[in-house]
C-alpha cells in the first residue's frame, strides 16, 4: 500500500513561530492555505525565541489542522464552528472552538481581516459546501495580528 503522507503531521505550527512579526519574509498566499508567498525582505527565517511571546497562555503554537471530533469526515480548522486541539506557547494543549479566537489581519490592510478559501489537499476533507466551495474563512490564530505580541484567545 502506498503511503502519500507517510511522514506527514495533522499539526500546524504558526507561521510567526519561525517568521518576524514586522517584516515576514513570506505571507500568506491567497490561492489556498497551503501556500506561503516569497515577499521582498531578505530578514532570516528561524531566530524567534519563546521570550518573544507576550502572552504565552493566549497564545497558539500548534494547531491540529483538522476537527476530527465534530465529524467523522473531519473539518478543516478555518471554519469557526471547529473544535481543535491546539498546544499554546505555555506549554497548556487545550481543545478549543475555533470561532472563539481573535480575528487574523491582513497585513495589507491592518484594519481588514485576512480570509482565504479552503482548498483540499488530495485526501483531506472537503469544505462543508462541498468541492468547488470558495466560502472565504477567517485563518485568525495563523495570522494573529502582532504575531508573538497579539493574543488569540481572551
Amino acid at each position: 500500500m502506498k503511503q502519500l503522507w507517510a511522514f506527514g503531521s495533522s499539526y500546524q505550527v504558526v507561521p510567526h513561530a519561525w517568521l518576524d512579526d514586522v517584516d515576514p519574509q513570506y505571507t500568506p498566499s491567497a490561492e489556498s492555505p497551503h501556500h506561503l508567498v516569497k515577499g521582498e525582505s531578505e530578514n532570516t527565517v528561524g531566530k524567534r525565541n519563546m521570550t518573544e511571546v507576550k502572552y504565552p497562555s493566549q497564545k497558539v503554537f500548534m494547531y491540529e489542522e483538522f476537527d476530527r471530533f465534530t465529524s467523522k469526515k473531519g473539518i478543516y480548522a478555518a471554519y469557526p464552528d471547529a473544535m481543535i486541539n491546539m498546544a499554546f506557547f505555555d506549554g497548556s494543549v487545550r481543545q478549543m472552538k475555533v470561532g472563539d479566537a481573535n480575528s487574523a489581519y491582513d497585513e495589507a490592510d491592518p484594519d481588514a481581516v485576512w480570509e482565504q478559501s479552503y482548498v483540499p489537499l488530495d485526501t483531506f476533507p472537503h469544505p462543508l459546501g462541498g468541492l468547488g466551495d470558495r466560502t472565504k474563512l477567517d485563518l485568525r490564530f495563523r495570522w494573529t495580528k502582532g504575531g508573538l505580541s497579539g493574543i488569540d484567545y481572551e
